[in-house]
């Protein structure tokens, strides 16, 4: 009974970051629906995660990665079976939710960021089996595909704003580097190498938990400006 109270608990942040995010004022119309469906959008992409991470898993095993160096091992499943296929996707589902529209640079950051609110409560659950109450807190206070979905979004905004791809591509590696890194570096094998390693994941979920305040900073500040709300 205890598990299931924290699971709810650490939700809470999200709930509340998702409801503050649908009801901004002044935005145009069809903007909360966008944001329920960025939202599941970001729940319903890890069924094509689960399938591309598969089949990366199963390229790796013919290529017998697995029987080399285990930590080079860890390095391809963690930056490219896990992360590259999640952040892949969760771009792929903000972009079927923008499909057709003009949005402004402020939109495709909160859509972005929502995408990434959505895979991470939907990750919460097979996290919580087996998990103690304390992981679960955590993960609901740092909310890390929160943070990288801000950085994609934001990046990704800015390029369309400016029509300069390339800081859209920018924006993806850094999301896609900073997911890889902590999965890396909070394997065993990697751990394992030195006492200090463990620094760095505990690092990177400290600057997620401030990506969050910037996300609200972000939107309170970019709705005054008139290049976040210009709509390209």
């Amino acid at each position: 009974m205890f598990l299931v109270v924290a699971f709810i608990v650490s939700l809470i942040p999200a709930f509340f970051l998702y409801r503050w995010l649908k009801r901004q004022k002044d935005m145009p119309d069809g903007y909360a629906d966008r944001c329920k469906r960025s939202l599941i959008g970001g729940m319903v992409c890890s069924l094509p995660v689960i399938g591309m991470s598969l089949v990366l898993h199963v390229i790796g095993n013919l290529l017998h990665f697995k029987d080399g160096n285990p930590v080079l091992y860890q390095a391809y499943y963690t930056f490219f079976v896990l992360a590259f296929s999640e952040e892949l996707m969760k771009f792929l589902a903000l972009k079927r939710v923008i499909k057709g529209r003009s949005c402004s640079w402020l939109e495709v950051t909160v859509y972005m960021v929502l995408v990434g609110l959505g895979f991470e409560v939907l990750e919460a659950v097979p996290y919580a089996i087996g998990s103690g109450a304390g992981h679960m807190l955590v993960r609901g206070v740092t909310m890390m595909h929160v943070g990288f979905g801000f950085v994609t979004g934001y990046f990704y905004g800015k390029s369309r704003h400016l029509g300069n791809k390339a800081i859209a591509v920018g924006g993806f590696v850094l999301a896609w580097l900073m997911h890889g890194l902590y999965d890396f570096t909070l394997a065993e094998e990697v751990l394992a190498l030195s006492d200090w390693i463990a620094a760095i994941p505990v690092t990177l979920a400290a600057v997620c938990v401030v990506l969050l305040f910037l996300i609200i900073r972000f939107v309170k500040k970019s709705r005054s400006k008139e290049p976040y709300i210009t709509v390209r």
